[in-house]
């Protein structure tokens, strides 16, 4: 069976780089680590869903995914 999707964006570069990787990849580890890239983790105790989380000014989610992984592993 054939089916569609339709996506609204605001206009803007930001929305046009997240439209173009949603159209190249079915992966959605991929999807969600371009949208953290491009947007950010927000606020991880709160309600902000993207921006910089201040609570969390001495990790990069993206940077040290692989410290962070380790870290959960051995707590």
């Amino acid at each position: 069976a054939e089916s569609h999707c339709i996506l609204v964006a605001e206009p803007g570069e930001e929305a046009l780089e997240r439209l173009r990787i949603f159209r190249r990849t079915t992966d959605g580890f991929e999807l969600a680590r371009a949208d953290l890239r491009i947007r950010g983790q927000g606020d991880l105790f709160g309600s902000q869903q993207h921006g910089r989380d201040p609570v969390l000014r001495f990790a990069d989610l993206m940077r040290d995914e692989d410290l962070l992984v380790l870290a959960q592993r051995h707590a």
